[in-house]
């Protein structure tokens, strides 16, 4: 069972890892689209404070996204290859929010509630 928690830490922290590099790369691509918008849209103040506006959530999106994928299942991880207890949870956590993501968050998903119960059943059997 060990193997599997060492893998499943691996994974989450390389899948965790992917996903913010994601989320990075695409608010990258926000802020430096957004000055040429600015550029085009000099004249009509009324669409510029629209886009500003829009702009201004999609970039609150993106923070709350990080926070609720990416880096839970890198801490998650971490612990849960330093041996901490919660760490497992943590990754439980994770991966029941990565099932949304298909095809690979599923199957990161499905293979942490995997060792999730199977780690559950073996403390189970020595109490």
């Amino acid at each position: 069972m060990d193997a599997h928690k060492r893998l499943l830490s691996i994974l989450h922290i390389v899948y965790g890892s992917l996903n913010l590099l994601l989320f990075l790369i695409i608010h990258l691509a926000l802020e430096t689209a957004m000055p040429f918008i600015e550029n085009e849209m000099e004249n009509d103040s009324n669409e510029l404070m629209i886009i500003k506006t829009v702009f201004a959530f999609v970039h609150s999106l993106f923070f709350i996204l990080i926070i609720l994928f990416p880096l839970p299942s890198i801490v998650g991880g971490i612990a849960l290859l330093q041996g901490k207890k919660w760490g497992l949870t943590m990754t439980m956590i994770s991966g029941c929010l990565s099932l949304l993501s298909v095809p690979v968050g599923t199957a990161l998903g499905i293979y942490t509630i995997y060792v999730y119960v199977q780690s559950s059943k073996t403390e189970n059997d020595q109490d």
